[in-house]
């Protein structure tokens, strides 16, 4: 987990997830105060649940961490997408996330 203070970004723990139960992952990233996530493929009950609870997630992203971290810094975390991801559904490929990919032109990480 990180955090963005004065546009660095600065680690902020570790979140060990207590069970794949959509349910658990939800209320253990609640708990910790997580307000936005990255990665690389979420199920969608997961995902539901996350954006249901006010979390905003931002799925089929690749690279490493600090390529990801560095691009959400600097607002372009859009060129990280994985290809074909970019929000469409796929019909025969993995990515079947009808509500888009959650990027617009003013996504950023909260500063706190």
């Amino acid at each position: 987990m990180f955090r963005l203070i004065d546009n660095k970004i600065c680690p902020a723990g570790l979140l060990t997830l207590p069970s794949k139960d959509p349910k658990d992952r939800t209320s253990a990233t609640l708990t910790c105060g997580a307000t936005y996530l990255i990665c690389g493929a979420i199920c969608g009950c997961t995902r539901n649940a996350l954006e249901n609870s006010g979390i905003k997630v931002v799925p089929w992203v690749r690279g490493t961490i600090d390529e990801i971290l560095e691009a959400c810094r600097l607002n372009m975390l859009e060129k990280f997408i994985m290809p074909g991801c970019a929000g469409r559904a796929r019909q025969q490929g993995r990515c079947h996330q009808k509500k888009g990919n959650g990027l617009n032109s003013n996504h950023r990480l909260k500063e706190k």
